[in-house]
């Protein structure tokens, strides 16, 4: 099982629609992503499975991913760490 390091830091600096348009429509949200772990706890590629936000919002999700987050990596039974998937959920509430 993969586990988050400090994984709620990644989003403590919330994405910035670039247009209003690209802001999620609705209060709350969320996006799901596919996301390609290396051996080392990166992540090499972040693909959006489903998502309820604008397709923009959601590839900056990913891109914050890919750029911030690390994991603690997959170990097979004599503990080399292994590349690995895993599906990721983030939920948003928009604030004023």
């Amino acid at each position: 099982m993969l586990k988050a390091l400090i994984l709620a830091a990644v989003f403590t600096a919330q994405p910035v629609p670039s247009s209003p348009a690209d802001a999620p429509t609705s209060e709350d949200g969320f996006v799901t992503a596919k996301l390609d772990v290396n051996e080392i706890g990166v992540v090499e590629k972040c693909s959006v499975l489903e998502t309820n936000a604008p397709r923009d919002f959601a590839d900056n999700i990913c891109a914050i991913f890919v750029a911030k987050a690390k994991f603690e990596p997959k170990r097979d039974a004599q503990g080399v760490a292994q590349k690995t998937s895993m599906t990721q959920t983030v939920r948003f509430k928009l604030q004023d």
